[in-house]
């Protein structure tokens, strides 16, 4: 005898769930902005509870995790209006952008320490800091609003000798700018940059300048030159070689620049690289000089593994993630942000004996499979033949 089950009707909105909106945001809170310095592994948490404050937090190499900006202090750019990773670390300091004025703060690694400023109050906003050690200085994305004017963005200097650092124009001409990345002996900045009406993954360019304390020199286009390639993470290998990702064959694979000639690193119908909504993303690091710690995208789920640059070979390794971000070297190993549809995103490390290592997982969802929807891939055909994913 098949079992009868009543129908109930209710108003709309008010069926019963286990899901609340409580849940979903203390369970699912959003992870950006992993960067290593020493032992020690640093990223941004997003926290609806505490009104979408942006927490900096680090874990140690003996496991410990913890907060590092105090409140109401909160990691946050406006550059571009969707912002992106604005901190930078240091040996015994961490700097960061503030949410509520955009001005860059310095904090001690000392306990008890409280933020300071080092930026005066005024139109800048800012965003993919690095640190220039020779200069004792911050290179970084600046954006500028003027009253009654158009933005203006540009590459500034910041010194960290002075109590308030006034801001220096360091490469300025372009609509926008991204990636400031300094080689590892200090000599050379990449960088790239595009103008209206182009969106970053449609055209940009990539530069290299030499740069001294007061200027840059020498600038070279090395990539982008006919504004049919879109170039995302350039990056410098431990021996200072410049390698970025580039759309030219239809695929962002990547490349690097050898006696200002560009070579394809592998050639491959996947994505290493995602559009670039946000200032700081990354998708490689170098493991060491021969090898290439990466993640891809291929019919709408990523894959990590690692490319042997002598061989121009991709071992893949796998995981039961299917989302993955924010990708650095540490310790040794291949560090992201990872996640799937039954998985929050956590902080894992990839080896290639080991597949992977949850570092860090702020959060879980107490459901049944059974109360989730899983997305699949799907394909079809468009009106003009085409497969459409």
């Amino acid at each position: 005898m098949d079992r009868q089950v009543a129908q109930v009707e209710r108003a709309f909105g008010s069926w019963p769930s286990k899901i609340s909106a409580e849940l979903i945001t203390r369970a699912a809170p959003s992870l950006s902005g992993l960067q290593s310095y020493g032992d020690t592994l640093y990223w941004v948490e997003n926290r609806p509870w505490e009104a979408g404050r942006s927490v900096i937090m680090c874990r140690r190499a003996n496991g410990d995790i913890f907060d590092i900006l105090p409140t109401p202090y909160s990691h946050n750019s406006r550059v571009h209006e969707y912002g992106g990773t604005a901190y930078v670390v240091t040996e015994k300091e961490l700097y960061f952008v503030n949410a509520t004025d955009q001005r860059i703060y310095q904090i001690s690694f000392k306990k008890n320490s409280k933020p300071k400023p080092i930026t005066p109050s005024g139109p800048w906003r800012f965003a993919d800091l690095i640190i220039d050690h020779d200069q004792k200085s911050i290179i970084a994305v600046c954006e500028q609003h003027d009253a009654d004017a158009k933005p203006k963005n540009y590459l500034a200097r910041i010194a960290l000798d002075e109590p308030i650092s006034e801001i220096k124009c360091l490469v300025s001409g372009a609509d926008f700018y991204a990636y400031p990345r300094l080689s590892d002996d200090g000599t050379k900045l990449c960088w790239i940059q595009w103008d209206h009406p182009y969106m970053p993954w449609d055209n940009t360019q990539l530069w290299v300048a030499d740069i001294n304390q007061d200027a840059i020199s020498n600038k070279k286009n090395v990539a982008g030159k006919n504004l049919d390639e879109s170039i995302f993470q350039p990056q410098w290998s431990p021996n200072n070689q410049l390698y970025y990702v580039s759309d030219l064959n239809n695929w962002w694979n990547i490349y690097r620049v050898i006696d200002d000639k560009r070579e394809i690193i592998l050639k491959s119908e996947k994505e290493f690289a995602s559009p670039l909504w946000q200032l700081g993303m990354s998708t490689y690091c170098f493991l060491s000089q021969e090898k290439i710690g990466c993640i891809w995208t291929e019919q709408g789920d990523w894959y990590p593994g690692i490319i042997d640059v002598n061989r121009q070979v991709l071992f893949a390794i796998d995981t039961h993630y299917s989302s993955m971000t924010s990708v650095c070297l540490h310790q040794g190993a291949l560090c992201m942000i990872a996640g799937a549809p039954l998985v929050p995103s956590e902080i894992v490390a990839i080896t290639p004996k080991q597949n992977a290592t949850i570092l860090y997982s702020p959060a879980s969802i107490p459901l049944d499979k059974e109360d989730l929807s899983q997305p699949e891939s799907i394909f079809f055909n468009s009106g003009n033949a085409q497969e459409v994913h």
